[in-house]
């Protein structure tokens, strides 16, 4: 007999019931969803599958002293699971618990398929195969004990498809807002805290674009973080990795990439003549996407999209090289007005912005171009993809600024 110590629960017409268990016990019995109806080539396929979205999990679970995964959810089958009451002594902190506090029984014929947490269940499998003593760790689990008929089946698969429906993934500005091992994420909440330019609304935190009457602000917290990872992309500095993003980074270098990234802003907004203007308070953000009432004057720079295609471009320059004030002088003489070549008829099309992602590197193979960044043997190529937007088989290219 197996005796399984629980709280017990209901919801709608089914109860569940809430435990703990050792990873190895979970990587030896628990088995997937799919292996309820195995089929060979399915089965191949989804373990396939498991395997290349789960490298970065097992990479968490193996090297993370702070390692922790939510609850997986289990179907129970067979087994003859028996839920017997665990009798307290009467006390005040004990009310309400009398009736769900116990201990589950099963004679050991039961078999576990996991309901929701395939990726969490393969990562743990590898992991503990790997790392054996990872085996004593445990991890908390819903039960939810079905029959083995046809009718149990259905509400088993119900159950699977209800939980993967219905599930939300962290947005994106949320996961900036909270994530605590992100080092990227860490500097740009750092930067939005200390930084004087990006104070008050300067940073839309909702969503990934800029609204007509959103004035103030200059950029979107999803769009800063994708920006501070371009600056601090150093030819030997991959902080654009799953490693990177998973493993929070010391205090010291922590500080440094603070820094650096602190010193990129500082050049840019005093010498790009919007930003400057911005932060001199001569004018905002909006009156220059606006561009004084014709939004074809109105500046590439303050657009998520040209910041994104900017930054990428400062960042080839550094590399290449490039000290920090001349990438700086020479991006500041491009001119950035969205009716000027050649951002008219590419980025900015008909009155309205192209945001494609072929476009994002269309403009940032541009931007390169401009400010003299591009590789000579790229010219080619970038002049073909130009007149292919324009549909133009002659158009050139404007003069660089070089």
């Amino acid at each position: 007999m197996n005796y399984i110590p629980a709280l017990r629960g209901h919801m709608g017409d089914s109860e569940y019931y809430i435990t703990v268990m050792k990873l190895a016990d979970v990587a030896r019995q628990v088995r997937f969803a799919d292996e309820l109806h195995p089929h060979k080539g399915l089965d191949e396929m989804i373990q396939r599958e498991l395997g290349k979205r789960t490298s970065d999990m097992v990479t968490y679970l193996l090297n993370q002293p702070q390692r922790f995964y939510g609850a997986l959810i289990v179907a129970v089958y067979g087994g003859n699971p028996k839920f017997e009451l665990v009798r307290m002594a009467e006390h005040r902190m004990l009310d309400g618990v009398g009736e769900a506090f116990g201990v589950i029984t099963f004679d050991g014929s039961q078999q576990y398929f996991a309901l929701d947490g395939q990726h969490r269940l393969k990562s743990i499998k590898d992991a503990v195969e790997q790392k054996p003593s990872l085996g004593s760790e445990e991890i908390g689990v819903i039960f939810v004990a079905h029959h083995g008929t046809q009718e149990g089946l259905e509400r088993t698969r119900r159950l699977f498809t209800t939980l993967n429906r219905y599930a939300v993934k962290t947005e994106t500005h949320t996961e900036i807002a909270l994530d605590e091992d992100d080092g990227i994420a860490i500097i740009t909440r750092r930067l939005i805290r200390e930084h004087p330019f990006f104070d008050g609304d300067r940073i839309k935190l909702k969503g990934k674009s800029i609204g007509r009457n959103q004035d103030a602000a200059f950029t979107t917290l999803a769009t800063l973080y994708e920006i501070n990872q371009n600056l601090l992309m150093e030819k030997d500095q991959d902080v654009k990795s799953k490693k990177f993003q998973q493993f929070r980074p010391d205090d010291d270098m922590l500080d440094r990439l603070y820094q650096d990234v602190e010193v990129i802003w500082d050049g840019l907004i005093s010498n790009i003549s919007g930003f400057r203007a911005i932060s001199e308070r001569r004018a905002t953000p909006g009156s220059l996407r606006k561009g004084g009432g014709d939004e074809g004057n109105g500046l590439l720079t303050v657009r998520p999209l040209g910041q994104l295609a900017f930054s990428r471009a400062l960042r080839v320059g550094l590399n290449n090289g490039v000290t920090l004030d001349d990438c700086v002088k020479k991006l500041d003489r491009v001119d950035w007005k969205l009716n000027a070549s050649p951002w008219r008829g590419t980025v900015w099309l008909a009155g309205k912005m192209v945001t494609t992602k072929e476009m994002q590197r269309l403009c940032f193979r541009l931007i390169c171009y401009m400010a003299g960044f591009l590789k000579k043997n790229d010219l080619n190529d970038l002049r073909y993809a130009y007149r292919t937007q324009l549909e133009d088989p002659k158009a050139a290219l404007p003069p660089s600024v070089v």
